[in-house]
């Protein structure tokens, strides 16, 4: 096929953009500033107790000193008035003669620490007496997870919420912040922006950098206003935020001195969107030298800020100010794209078009052109407006180079194992195609799509992304199909592998995740499709580790698997299957470990809910169930993992019951009722 023509530059530089953004690898920024100024506090706070402390011990040692004095100078002050010394030394101090081990006194400082356990308890019922101070700690301890209490954002919430009410502005500020960004509850950005004033009125700094935030679109002046004085008390995103307004003369006249102190304060603080747009002022000679500026924008791109990695990978595709290196650039520019960057994905569509680094493929270019004026972006909506005038087909998927290097010269070797589609539609097949039972491939690759039967074999290096946590790792993309079953599996000999799938952002939150789910330190997840594209994210368990590893996509049993420590919520439907009883039932599947011991919980507020766990088929005969063993109308099971795959099957109690629900799995103790006989369900209500 002929290479598509389109007029429009691959080298372009990316123009500046905001420093600052809200997403999730910013909320967790947040988190980890907040973790590290509370730890910081507990450090403070420590040291003044034990200051406090001994000086409280050292009065009472020189109280008992001055008294057991007092009393000796009255006989020697007797005999002083013959002739005696005083007992003052020629510097006016006092002068002890006294054997030491017997008079001094010798102070020890013990400090006693809370376990955490005591100090949510201490807390919990500080806040219940509504101590305002309590209830805010209470919402940052479970926002950051801090002294290894549980993250739990939807009790932080209700925490800031609380104290905000009573007119704490910090909390006001926090509970803001929630709201607007849809943190452990609904998203309401009116009312969050409304919170946010008032503590930004408040002079709280962290209210005053959110609420100038939620004006930085509408109104820059006034935005402008509030960030000053946020920056000044060293909130980054204000800093970063008026980086961008003096650079861009957006709300204030464009000045790039200051533009410059305020990105490079940012920047000082790790955040990485403003080390980029400090680059790319000094790689336009606003500030700084040019080898300054690549310096700083390799950093921010191998850190993973997505303008970042579009624009060192066009330098590196031009050889502009580096080694020309289209294959790195290609690399660094898809990277950008998978992580959501819509100019990116233009980008890359362009150096498909034109076999800059990769293989020449019409599909690819299509395929992110197409992706990019899905999500709305002008130069992506005006490409394929031009593919549309040429008719090409249009939205196929990938077809080739999706590695770093896409022709490296090695031969894919074939995986032994085939496999048949027992469905008429097979993720990433077009409508009516059956797979047939051909060797699936094995790619070399760090990126890009994978369908059923694929295994891929990838690298963590540190040229990779890296999560919050400091983990490296890499993003795969599977087109699913509505009500499809999968399975993904990450296995390293190299490295304990940490394996995510959801829908969204790659680097953002996940729907489900496994660390040992597979055989020994290996990562398995079940999902099921609806029809969207789904991530798939290798990663590893522990931070800066590399390595390589293979992901393997296959069908799924169609059951989703439930993980220690994350609850998964879930709606019973008409739609849903149904038991001899006429009852529906969604089902979960747990990777059991032998001897170790499991808890499920399951909730519902719009029903009586009924639990059930057994080895066999979910919808067979289940080894236990439970109906309001989780208080009221919750239920909940305890059993002992036999190394084998357990299903949990989540109930109504009553038949033809819908409604949403909540299921969570927990280490619990060992289950001494393990392949007993259930109890007999009892009938409808």
């Amino acid at each position: 096929m002929k290479k598509l023509l389109i007029v429009a530059s691959v080298l372009a530089f990316l123009a500046l953009g905001s420093a600052a953004s809200a997403d999730p690898q910013t909320d967790e920024a947040n988190r980890q500033r907040q973790m590290d100024s509370m730890r910081a506090e507990a450090a403070r706070n420590d040291q003044i107790n034990a200051d406090r402390s001994l000086a409280q011990q050292q009065a009472t040692a020189d109280a008992a000193r001055s008294s057991a004095s007092g009393a000796t100078s009255s006989s020697l002050s007797s005999s002083g008035s013959s002739g005696g010394s005083s007992g003052l030394g020629a510097s006016g101090g006092y002068t002890n003669n006294r054997p030491q081990s017997v008079v001094d006194s010798y102070t020890i400082v013990i400090r006693t620490q809370e376990t955490p356990q005591q100090m949510l308890a201490r807390l919990e019922q500080e806040a219940a007496g509504g101590d305002v101070g309590a209830q805010y700690n209470l919402g940052r301890i479970y926002y950051t997870g801090f002294n290894d209490a549980p993250r739990d954002d939807v009790r932080a919430r209700g925490y800031f919420q609380q104290a905000a009410s009573a007119g704490h502005a910090p909390s006001q500020a926090s509970y803001g912040y929630f709201l607007t960004e849809g943190i452990g509850g609904p998203a309401n950005p009116g009312e969050g922006q409304r919170w946010l004033r008032q503590a930004a009125d408040a002079g709280n700094s962290f209210g005053q950098a959110q609420y100038g935030l939620s004006l930085a679109v509408e109104d820059q002046e006034q935005a402008a206003r509030y960030l000053i004085p946020a920056a000044a008390a060293g909130e980054v995103q204000a800093q970063a935020m008026l980086g961008t307004f003096y650079a861009m003369g957006a709300g204030v006249e464009r000045d790039d001195a200051k533009a410059v102190d305020y990105l490079k304060a940012a920047s000082d603080q790790g955040e990485m969107g403003s080390t980029g747009l400090l680059a790319g002022m000094y790689l336009t000679d606003r500030g700084g030298t040019h080898a300054e500026g690549v310096r700083l924008l390799r950093q921010a791109a191998e850190a993973g800020d997505r303008t970042s990695m579009a624009n060192y990978g066009f330098l590196l595709v031009q050889g502009n100010e580096v080694a020309k290196d289209e294959a790195g650039g290609a690399a660094f520019i898809r990277r950008a794209a998978y992580a959501g960057d819509n100019g990116a994905r233009v980008s890359l569509g362009h150096i498909y078009n034109e076999g800059l680094g990769v293989p020449q493929s019409d599909a690819d270019a299509i395929y992110w052109w197409n992706l990019a004026a899905e999500a709305g972006d002008e130069d992506g909506l005006a490409v394929m407006q031009q593919v549309r005038t040429g008719g090409d087909e249009l939205g196929r998927p990938p077809t080739q180079g999706t590695g770093p290097v896409a022709n490296d010269g090695v031969s894919p070797a074939p995986n032994p194992q085939s496999r048949q589609s027992s469905s008429p539609n097979a993720p990433g097949e077009p409508s009516g195609r059956t797979m047939d039972s051909s060797p699936a491939p094995t790619a070399e690759s760090s990126g890009g799509f994978i369908t059923v039967g694929q295994t891929i074999r990838g690298d963590l290096s540190r040229s990779d992304s890296r999560l919050g946590d400091n983990s490296f790792f890499d993003c795969y993309a599977v087109q699913t199909v509505q009500g499809a079953a999968y399975r993904a599996v990450l296995r390293s000999v190299d490295f304990d592998t940490y394996l995510s799938v959801g829908t969204g952002d790659c680097a953002g939150t996940p729907t489900l995740s496994d660390d040992d789910g597979a055989e020994g330190t290996d990562s398995a997840v079940n999902f099921t499709g609806d029809g969207q594209t789904w991530f798939v994210r290798a990663n590893s368990l522990a931070a800066d580790t590399s390595g390589t590893y293979t992901v393997e996509l296959g069908e799924g049993t169609g059951s989703t698997s439930l993980a220690l420590g994350q609850p998964i919520t879930g709606d019973l439907t008409s739609s849903d299957a149904k038991l001899s009883d006429d009852s529906y039932y969604d089902c979960y599947e747990v990777q059991t470990s032998p001897g170790s011991g499991y808890r499920v919980l399951m909730r519902s507020a719009d029903f009586d809910a009924y639990l059930s766990v057994g080895s066999g088929q979910c919808s067979g005969a289940a080894v236990q169930s439970d109906d309001d063993g989780g208080g009221g109308t919750d239920a909940a099971v305890a059993f002992t993992g036999d190394g084998q795959t357990w299903f949990v099957r989540a109930n109504s109690l009553n038949k033809e019951t819908v409604g949403s629900y909540s299921v969570e799995l927990t280490e619990g103790t060992q289950s001494a009722t393990n392949h007993a006989k259930a109890r007999t369900r009892p009938g409808p209500r």
